[in-house]
């Protein structure tokens, strides 16, 4: 199956689960889907608060009062709007207009509208931005050639970036497995050691890796000599050419 093709199906399958992916986060159980609301409960609902807690506590050690962050594969928001919060500059990317069209209702619900935008933006296909820090949270794993987008990703970012992937743990590979042969998708997981080498090729250094309930979490970061001055509000009005 060409990159195209799994773009095509993961965008189908996030366009359909949007608004319950967005209830994962309210913890109340109004899932339109009876099989999602089993799903979120049992699966998601802890791993997304760990999993953004731990992000959110990263980029509050790393910093974000001023910077340029790209949020590739965004989701509904709650992280860009968490950098927005924290006087960051957001860009969040993701495949699913649906997505996209709830960060936008976030954004303005929370008063952060002037701090982000959010694109509908397929980033296997097309090209990246630069931005001081960059954070990718599971979206690899939707993926089974990873090479050329990591690299994309690498490039994309002047100093860190954030990779948050799924862990290998084999009963909750094997029910991932039989949701996505259901919902018409595909689950890939990758071996750390290849991330850490593809990064390393493009001259990114792994600083920390950290293994959390079912995830895994790299923070990379370009080494000294190759950093790039950091944003400003001239250059982010540069994005908007971009897309």
């Amino acid at each position: 199956m060409s990159s195209k093709e799994q773009s095509k199906r993961v965008e189908k399958y996030f366009n359909d689960w949007a608004r319950d992916y967005e209830l994962v986060f309210e913890g109340i159980g109004r899932e339109k889907s009876i099989f999602h609301r089993l799903i979120n409960l049992l699966f998601r609902r802890k791993t997304f608060y760990l999993r953004n807690e731990h992000i959110s506590r990263l980029l509050r050690n790393i910093g974000v009062k001023g910077k340029e962050v790209l949020d590739v594969g965004c989701g509904t928001g709650q992280l860009a709007i968490y950098i927005a919060q924290n006087d960051g500059f957001v860009t969040g990317l993701d495949i699913s207009k649906e997505m996209i069209q709830i960060c936008n209702m976030n954004a303005e619900k929370a008063g952060v509208k002037r701090k982000t935008q959010f694109h509908v933006y397929d980033c296997f296909q097309r090209e990246l931005p630069k931005a001081d820090i960059v954070i990718c949270i599971a979206v690899i794993e939707y993926y089974k050639d990873i090479d050329s987008f990591l690299q994309k990703l690498c490039l994309s970012a002047r100093n860190i970036l954030i990779l948050c992937d799924t862990r290998y743990i084999w009963w909750r590979a094997f029910l991932r497995k039989l949701l996505a042969t259901v919902k018409g998708f595909s689950v890939s997981y990758h071996k750390p050691t290849k991330v850490k080498a593809i990064a390393q090729k493009s001259r990114m250094e792994c600083i920390e890796e950290i293994a959390l309930h079912s995830f895994r979490t790299f923070v990379f970061r370009r080494s000294s000599l190759e950093s790039q001055n950091t944003g400003t509000v001239e250059n982010r009005s540069k994005w908007s050419n971009f897309f």
